[in-house]
């Protein structure tokens, strides 16, 4: 029963209306031309320069520390305005990156795969999780496995927490052998 339920859990989660909408939104993007698609991202890229300022307080302090109003973010090329975020600030500043827009107790956490370096814990809300899971349904329909096809998922997971600086077993770090 528990099991059961953790998996109606997860499906809602990672399903339902929005997940539908973002579906199609995605596959209504793959036939938009170039202009419109650039015209989407500016947009979008105005929003959410436009929620960081407002709702993050490591991004309003970054843009008053520059004299840049989100107003000034009205492209890509924009960007370069402020400077590229380093890995050591996001570790440093994680909990002034969060919004405050959202109850943390709502977000979840995870870690970034720390092929460069050790990871990053980071935060996202459903609607993260929702797009990215309509980003990974829509590459597995590209691939010829539509919703429903069974698959093998090969991934990591971290065993002990990132503070902790002993390996997880005693000894040689070796699993014992039970007979």
């Amino acid at each position: 029963a528990f099991v059961a339920r953790h998996g109606r859990r997860i499906l809602r989660q990672r399903f339902g209306p929005e997940f539908d909408r973002l579906s199609r939104l995605l596959e209504e993007s793959e036939r938009w031309t170039r202009e419109e698609l650039r015209a989407y991202q500016e947009s979008r890229l105005r929003d959410i320069v436009a929620h960081a300022y407002d709702t993050v307080p490591y991004y309003r302090d970054l843009f008053d520390r520059l004299r840049l109003k989100p107003t000034d973010i009205r492209s890509i090329e924009d960007l370069a305005k402020r400077p590229p975020m380093t890995r050591g600030e996001v570790a440093a500043n994680a909990a002034r990156l969060v919004s405050n827009a959202f109850d943390r107790k709502t977000l979840q956490s995870g870690l970034t795969s720390g092929t460069s370096s050790s990871p990053l814990k980071v935060y996202w809300d459903r609607s993260i999780c929702l797009m990215n899971n309509a980003c990974y349904m829509r590459a597995r329909r590209w691939a010829g496995a539509p919703l429903g096809t069974r698959y093998a998922l090969i991934g990591g997971r971290s065993l002990v927490p990132l503070n902790q600086k002993r390996p997880p077993f005693e000894g040689d770090g070796n699993i014992p052998l039970e007979p």
